[in-house]
């Protein structure tokens, strides 16, 4: 063999071994337990100027291993709690590091939570951030504290839970069911606050009583419902109303129910009515949508009409009367009942954003297709036009026939 191509074979072989090498496990990997995952932020403004950064870390145990006694033992999980004071979101990201031995992680974020006061001066410096760092995640909630964030990230150290991000988790989609709370995702908080015309809602939450720095609990639900009671530290209901990134109303859980329903994001609620003919009788309802609202817009020069058709679907779930009071009303005197109900609650909210000029119910996106292309919606002031449009509201309810009506309650009493 040549002595150069001898040289070429031991050169290719060593470079062979070099790729070998490198190529082989995961480089720049991290395991589970060398990274704090946080799990909530909060964003306080301080009188100067600075920004109180508070963030909620879960403490992921190390793997099994011996204890100085010889048997084995594992760390329990939980959460952490951290702030700091700095002029910016990532900075105040890295002084809470000063704290802790591993370095945070925005992957698993579920929640983030702006203060009263800093949502109403504006968010919009913070969202244009978010959507471009890479760790956060377009499926976090986005939320405005009732007074300070600050309590709410620091009570979710009371969580009865192992996993505080499963609890957060479970905490949103269940509001979610009852229609107490708008989605309040980033996806579409961002694409609501980025599109033309469209008002953007996140979710209302406060501190309960218990919580680490925590007043008492706020008086959040519709009127006349009176202050929860429990041992959740924190409560999600209703939500905060923004126009041009800044925080302008809130709506209660019966407004913000009535809005999904208008969307056509409601799912189900529990409704219950007075009875007419008897005193202190009443019926409740379980209602869900009978399909998408139907929404047709007709244009007149600068001005335009809403005609919006609601369908909803109901079944009696309880009867409550006295013991030998006339028959409970028909299905059609219920539809009716039920049918004003919705309406008057609908038109309430309707009439709250034209007050506001901010549209919330998302009815921009269908009026843009009524414009002959983009620079003419453009154009279009599409704010002064939902103002002032007349709305012609109708609610349809069918209640479902129950297959049977047991007059007594046949018990046998002992």
């Amino acid at each position: 063999m040549k002595p150069g191509r001898f040289g070429k074979i031991v050169r290719s072989s060593a470079f062979a071994m070099v790729l070998a090498l490198f190529s082989a496990g995961c480089w720049g990997s991290r395991e589970v337990d060398e990274a704090a995952y946080v799990l909530a932020v909060g964003l306080d403004r301080e009188p100067e100027g600075d920004l109180l950064f508070s963030m909620a870390i879960a403490d992921v145990p190390s793997a099994p291993g011996p204890s100085p006694s010889g048997t084995p033992e594992t760390s329990r999980r939980g959460t952490r709690f951290f702030s700091a004071r700095a002029p910016g979101f990532f900075s105040g990201l890295t002084r809470c590091n000063a704290l802790l031995e591993k370095p945070p992680n925005l992957t698993h974020l579920k929640l983030l939570v702006f203060s009263e006061e800093l949502a109403r001066a504006g968010i919009d410096e913070y969202l244009d951030s978010f959507v471009r760092w890479r760790e956060f995640r377009r499926t976090v909630y986005i939320a405005v504290a009732k007074g300070r964030a600050a309590p709410i990230i620091a009570s979710l150290a009371e969580v009865r839970e192992d996993e505080t991000g499963r609890y957060l988790e479970l905490m949103l989609v269940n509001q979610s069911l009852t229609g107490f709370i708008p989605s309040g995702q980033f996806l579409r908080f961002y694409n609501d606050y980025k599109t033309k015309g469209h008002s953007p809602l996140a979710i209302t939450v406060a501190a309960r009583k218990g919580g680490k720095g925590a007043g008492p609990p706020e008086e959040l639900p519709a009127p006349g419902h009176g202050v929860l009671e429990g041992d959740s530290p924190i409560q999600f209901t209703g939500a905060a109303i923004f126009k041009g990134g800044r925080m302008i109303g809130r709506l209660n859980a019966e407004e913000t129910m009535a809005v999904g329903l208008m969307r056509g994001d409601l799912r189900q609620t529990f409704v219950t009515l007075p009875l007419p003919a008897e005193k202190g009788a009443k019926m409740e309802f379980r209602v869900m949508p009978a399909r998408k609202p139907c929404l047709v817009m007709v244009r007149r020069g600068r001005g335009i009409r809403f005609d919006l058709t609601l369908f909803l679907r109901a079944e009696v779930v309880n009867i409550e009367r006295r013991m030998g009071e006339p028959g409970i009303p028909g299905l059609a005197a219920a539809e009716r009942a039920l049918a004003e109900w919705f309406e008057e609650r609908c038109r309430a909210v309707f009439a709250k954003a034209q007050s506001l000029r901010a549209d919330f119910l998302g009815f921009a996106g269908k009026a843009r297709w009524l414009a002959p292309d983009w620079p003419a919606w453009r154009r279009w002031n599409w704010e002064a036009g939902f103002a002032e449009a007349p709305l012609h509201l109708k609610v349809e309810v069918d209640v479902d026939q129950t297959g049977l009506i047991v007059d007594e309650n046949i018990l046998r009493e002992e």
